[in-house]
């Protein structure tokens, strides 16, 4: 028997990655990383105000390439989970608003 050494992406965390063996006739699992907080605090006001959420990255390994998700969670459920290739537009339409919004 060999040992298995995937190939793990720089992002992907050895504590919450489980991807499983390629040699075998099943592969599964997802590369995970660690997550990164985001103080919310400044930001959000109102009666349902969050303090911190995160975020992290993760692909599903199947074999073959497949999408890279940014995952943003608060209060502990998932809200929002996006390819990271939209990520990047999605981000720039945010600050053109965020421009106009401050320009005003």
């Amino acid at each position: 028997m060999t040992d298995f050494a995937p190939a793990h992406p720089g992002w992907c965390s050895p504590n919450r990655c489980d991807v499983t063996d390629p040699t075998l006739p099943t592969r599964g699992g997802a590369h995970r990383s660690e997550p990164i907080t985001l103080d919310l605090a400044p930001v959000l006001v109102g009666r349902d105000r969050l303090q911190v959420a995160t975020a992290s990255l993760y692909r599903v390994d199947h074999g073959f390439d497949t999408d890279t998700w940014l995952i943003l969670n608060a209060a502990g459920r998932e809200q929002l989970s996006m390819p990271i290739l939209k990520s990047t537009a999605v981000l720039v339409q945010l600050a053109r608003l965020i421009g106009q919004g401050e320009s005003a």
